[in-house]
């Protein structure tokens, strides 16, 4: 209960200077970013460090500085195949593969967003059609 609570009082602080902000980030999509998240509750995926979680950018044309993200976890569990998408980021940036969550695609404020993560080869989600399919699985669940 006590690491709880320390937790707790952790992301309020964050939370606080999160919502202070003024970050105005240029955002687009296909972009990988950090985003600040909450400690994960049950089954939800987090990291639990530093409350940060990479996350894919899948649209960001919404009022009020808002944006619509998938979270990313390197965590696989085979009796849920569906939900995920993995990117093999021994292309990219990663020393192992990662999936993209598409049933935890989201809505978050840019305030949350951290940094940016530079992938080598970029042009790869925007030339070919990894992003449409991306997009396409996301719509099959529905």
């Amino acid at each position: 209960m006590e690491k709880t609570k320390d937790l707790f009082l952790k992301w309020w602080e964050k939370k606080f200077k999160i919502d202070n902000s003024q970050n105005k980030y240029k955002v687009h999509k296909r972009q990988f970013w950090l985003y600040s998240v909450w400690v994960n509750i049950w089954n939800e995926e987090s990291k639990d460090n530093n409350f940060l979680r990479p996350c894919l950018i899948l649209n960001n044309y919404f009022k009020w500085d808002l944006i619509l993200i998938i979270p990313l976890t390197s965590n696989y569990n085979e009796f849920l195949n569906d939900i995920y998408y993995k990117i093999e980021w021994q292309k990219y940036w990663l020393d192992r593969d990662s999936y993209l969550l598409l049933n935890q695609f989201k809505v978050i404020s840019k305030k949350r967003l951290i940094r940016r993560i530079i992938i080598k080869n970029e042009d790869t989600l925007y030339k070919n059609d990894l992003f449409l399919e991306i997009v396409n699985k996301i719509k099959s669940m529905i």
